[in-house]
């Protein structure tokens, strides 16, 4: 059976990466993951996900500089919703003026960041 969602998790640390896209499998979505925003450039034409969930530090292209160049790429979709998730506690620094549809302060809480993804994606495949 073909999996329902495709979520697009960008996140440097391997550790939270792992972590985050074994619960959405877990909950029956297809995953793709990228460790940086120049990874998560290609795969998000790849994949063409439903949902991505964006780490804002990041080596080589963070999550800002990931934002600029997807709004600025032809392949740009103001539909796709893109959540961030960042340490940073001022939301309204992290996301002024960037085409994000939420914001989560890490660390993330996994039943929060169901509620997102559902929210987003409906439910994944049926067990």
């Amino acid at each position: 059976m073909a999996l329902a969602t495709n979520i697009l998790v960008i996140e440097d640390d391997e550790a939270i990466r792992d972590a985050l896209c074994d619960l959405l499998r877990d909950e029956g979505f297809s995953v793709a993951c990228a460790c940086d925003g120049v990874e998560g450039l290609a795969q998000i034409e790849r994949s063409r996900p439903r949902l991505v969930l964006l780490d804002w530090w990041m080596p080589r292209m963070d999550g800002g500089a990931f934002l600029r160049v997807w709004q600025g790429s032809a392949a740009f979709d103001p539909a796709l919703p893109i959540v961030l998730m960042t340490g940073v506690a001022d939301q309204a620094v992290v996301c002024d003026g960037l085409p994000v549809a939420g914001y989560m302060r890490k660390p993330v809480e996994m039943a929060a960041l169901l509620a997102v993804v559902l929210e987003h994606c409906g439910p994944g495949v049926a067990k």
